[in-house]
């Protein structure tokens, strides 16, 4: 009998942890892009046309033919992905104090504007920085 509570016990904790590991992986992604969408507005014409040039080539080495033509047809969300790896790359931090750029391992397939990930993300920022981040 207790063999058999202590199994399932076992699958509960690992269903709740393979429900939870995706929603975070999801979380940091959409913070990212929030983070990004901030840094690219506070930046100066000249940063963001570094950014941008960044962005370009962090999608040429994804393996884009035109990564330019492809940044310019992007959604805001999806240009903001790569914008963030563009800030990481070029060790432009995100203007909030305390945070910095989370690793995505997929961040165009973690990114799909879900929700309840953005949601969460925006208002850590709300809560802790006051700026509400919307697309």
């Amino acid at each position: 009998m207790i063999l058999f509570v202590v199994v399932l016990l076992i699958i509960f904790v690992v269903i709740i942890v393979l429900r939870i590991r995706p929603s975070f992986r999801n979380y940091k992604a959409a913070l990212n892009c929030l983070m990004a969408k901030a840094t690219f507005a506070q930046a100066d014409e000249d940063l963001q046309s570094k950014a941008v040039s960044h962005a370009s080539q962090v999608l040429k080495n994804m393996g884009f033919n035109d990564p330019q033509e492809r940044y310019e047809k992007m959604s805001e969300v999806e240009k903001c992905v790569v914008l963030a790896f563009a800030f990481a790359e070029m060790g432009m931090p995100p203007p909030f104090k305390k945070e910095s750029w989370h690793s995505v391992s997929r961040p165009f397939i973690d990114i799909v504007k879900e929700d309840t990930a953005f949601a969460a993300a925006n208002r850590h920022l709300k809560r802790m920085y006051g700026v509400d981040i919307k697309f």
